[in-house]
């Protein structure tokens, strides 16, 4: 289990979503990615959703899935929130965490349609066992300036035969600012179907050393998901008279 507590994590991982720039991106999707996107339900239909909901952990997170303004309402009514030019927060205890912890869980919960955002580009990588199976796999990697950590990447493993997404290894650089191809590695477990979609609803982060992977760490858990044609109200991110923005 991965819990928030005042800007830090029991147990340390990130990663960044890219913000939607407006360009159509670096690189088309390819085909390999595109197969693992029609087994999870079609780019097409992700994007004729506008807004995504779910709970983990006592929270509530809500997202606009066009310009990723985001809201998460936390256990004991402390709000943080994205309104899509400044990260802001209504307890001064979430300051130091708040712009690394806003988007964290949506972009994994959001796995794999966001591998399809603007500004990024795609490399094969060969294929790997991981517990004692085979994956094809997709390195992921972004362009400069695009989003908070453009140095972090990612590495989709997906079954062979299936194009089901299986595993992710990421590496985040929201805290040093350098790539050090030191990855952490989550599996991926339990589908659900969700207006068309497979969307995760747990995922559990494994023990990691180059080429070991040991017993779960970590795991979160993706509740009463929900993906609606309409885009949440403006009114959702407006911080308050009393809201805090995150430096």
């Amino acid at each position: 289990m991965i819990k928030y507590f005042g800007g830090l994590f029991l147990i340390v991982v990130g990663c960044t979503s890219p913000k939607p720039d407006g360009s159509d991106g670096i690189a088309a999707v390819p085909v390999a990615l595109q197969k693992v996107l029609e087994t999870h339900g079609g780019l097409d239909r992700w994007k004729s959703f506008q807004s995504m909901e779910y709970d983990m952990e006592g929270e509530h997170h809500q997202i606009n899935l066009s310009d990723r303004k985001t809201r998460v309402d936390k256990e004991g009514g402390g709000i943080v929130a994205f309104d899509g030019e400044n990260v802001w927060v209504t307890d001064s205890a979430d300051l130091q965490g708040a712009r690394f912890y806003y988007n964290l869980f949506f972009y994994f919960g959001a796995m794999p349609f966001v591998l399809a955002d603007p500004g990024i580009s795609y490399d094969t990588v060969a294929r790997r066992q991981l517990l004692g199976n085979t994956y094809e796999a997709i390195r992921i990697s972004y362009a400069d300036g695009v989003g908070q950590s453009s140095r972090d990447s990612y590495i989709l493993f997906y079954d062979q035969d299936s194009h089901q997404m299986e595993w992710l290894m990421y590496e985040s650089t929201f805290h040093s600012g350098k790539a050090r191809n030191e990855y952490n590695l989550i599996h991926y477990r339990d589908w659900v179907l969700v207006n068309g979609l497979q969307m995760p609803s747990k995922i559990q982060w494994h023990y990691f050393d180059g080429d070991s992977v040991g017993g779960v760490t970590g795991d979160a858990t993706f509740e009463q998901i929900e993906l609606r044609e309409s885009a949440l109200s403006d009114s959702l991110f407006v911080m308050p008279a009393d809201g805090l923005v995150v430096p």
